[in-house]
């Protein structure tokens, strides 16, 4: 009996010690949050113990990136020999492991070139040769960026009026408060869209009056600020003269906007074709067919002709006509055309499309895409495919090229918000970098998304005709 009681014993201070012995290797975190400027480099580290000979042979460890229920390996290192992240990988060249500190009992990952979505949780995980089981720890990267660069703009608005403007990109979103020489706030518009490389570009307007000195300034609460001296920042004649300026404004955007247009397009196919015809989504024979598709398909509807030219209200509440509509903005952009029932607005479209029929205003758009957007079927493109003859094309590929460039003219006559499908497609369209325009027509009431998606100087109301 006591034999038994002593062999018990022995066994438990066996397992006792055993498992003391698993326990004494430890991973912790040098901290739990690291902040790191876009563009700029971060090192992360995870401390272990105890350190083990030859660490780089006797330890196992891996760095993973974790964001929005997807995960990605960063680093791993197996019997000494190191797994960087392979060619066209989103870390590609940009992450380092500083090995030889491993010997002192850190494991640090470097990343430099910081880009926006390299935010998210990073996970250090360390297996050590006499442990059963491996460690790991987590820690959080933001990658942030300030508005610091920014670019003011004085455009004339009337005669008693100039439009002030601000503009800078970083991230997150950053709100901007304007004042003026008493601390007084302003009314302003402010607009964001996201750059190419995650970044949120934030444009402000604010309208002040020329009738009395003052300063101006717009602050970005995530960034710096910039001042604006009325009328002293003006040029004497430019104040003089402002009633010309707007004049030729006018004259320009409602006479010569197409013209002006018709040259961006040219610069905008000479750089987007190469240096080779090879890299075109589908052939010039294609393309023409699909033309004469369209008009085929345009010839048999009844559409209205012999209207005067409707006029339109600008976010101004200037009336401008409609010649405006088809000039607006630069290839790539969006004008929302609202008014109410039995404004006109469908007659405009027939005008429009009858315009690039007859070939006269609209001869460098070579495809007007002319979709019934009050009766949609799955998404944009899903839509797109149902309603018009593009059999010619055998993928979605290329109508999707066709739709996004610069000789594409995509109009949505009559959208009504609430469908699941297309209302995410449509809003991910207009903040797409393409180089087609886009037209949509609607409602006062019925587009609220859209409306707050457009640029306030794009979106347009229609008199009735």
């Amino acid at each position: 009996m006591l034999h038994n009681s002593r062999l018990q014993m022995v066994l438990i201070v066996l397992l006792l010690f055993q498992s003391s012995a698993f326990e004494l290797f430890t991973v912790e975190l040098e901290k739990r949050e690291y902040d790191s400027p876009f563009g700029g480099e971060v090192q992360m580290a995870c401390r272990f113990q105890p350190i083990p000979k030859n660490a780089s042979r006797n330890l196992k460890l891996s760095w993973h990136w974790n964001a929005r229920d997807t995960e990605r390996e960063v680093y791993r290192l197996v019997d000494g020999e190191e797994h960087l992240p392979p060619a066209n990988s989103h870390y590609q060249g940009r992450v380092s492991f500083l090995i030889e500190e491993l010997s002192q009992g850190w494991a640090k990952l470097k990343l430099s070139s910081l880009q926006i979505n390299d935010s998210g949780i990073y996970q250090c995980l360390i297996q050590s040769e006499n442990v059963a089981q491996a460690q790991y720890k987590e820690m959080t990267l933001s990658v942030t960026a300030q508005y610091d660069n920014v670019t003011k703009l004085i455009q004339p608005y009337n005669k008693d009026q100039v439009q002030l403007t601000c503009e800078s990109k970083g991230y997150p979103v950053s709100r901007i408060s304007w004042t003026d020489s008493k601390q007084q706030s302003l009314v302003a518009s402010t607009f964001n869209k996201t750059t190419p490389d995650q970044l949120i570009q934030v444009v402000s307007h604010a309208l002040v009056s020329l009738s009395q000195w003052n300063t101006y300034t717009c602050h970005f609460e995530r960034g710096s600020s910039a001042t604006f001296h009325i009328p002293g920042d003006l040029h004497t004649d430019r104040v003089r003269n402002t009633g010309i300026f707007i004049c030729i404004a006018l004259l320009l955007v409602t006479i010569t906007g197409m013209i002006f247009y018709a040259r961006c397009v040219n610069e905008s196919k000479k750089s987007l074709s190469g240096s080779t015809e090879e890299k075109a989504v589908f052939t010039s024979s294609k393309r023409e067919s699909l033309r004469r598709l369209l008009m085929e398909h345009y010839n048999s509807k009844d559409l209205v002709t012999g209207l005067e030219e409707p006029m339109v209200l600008d976010r101004r509440g200037q009336t401008v006509p409609l010649s405006s509509v088809w000039g607006v903005g630069e290839p790539g952009e969006t004008v929302l055309l609202l008014g109410p029932p039995g404004s006109g607005k469908t007659s405009l479209v027939h005008m429009l499309v009858n315009s690039w029929m007859s070939d006269t205003d609209l001869s460098d758009v070579s495809h007007l895409l002319w979709i019934d957007a009050s009766v949609t079927e799955g998404d944009l493109l899903g839509t797109v495919e149902s309603q018009l003859p593009v059999s010619d094309l055998e993928t979605s590929e290329e109508l999707k090229h066709v739709m996004t460039s610069s000789a594409c003219f995509l109009v949505l006559d009559g959208y009504v918000e609430g469908n699941s499908e297309f209302d995410p497609s449509l809003i991910s369209f207009v903040n797409e970098i393409r180089e087609s325009r886009l037209l949509v027509t609607s409602r006062l009431d019925q587009c609220p998304t859209l409306k707050t998606t457009v640029p306030s100087e794009n979106i347009l109301t229609l008199e009735k005709l």
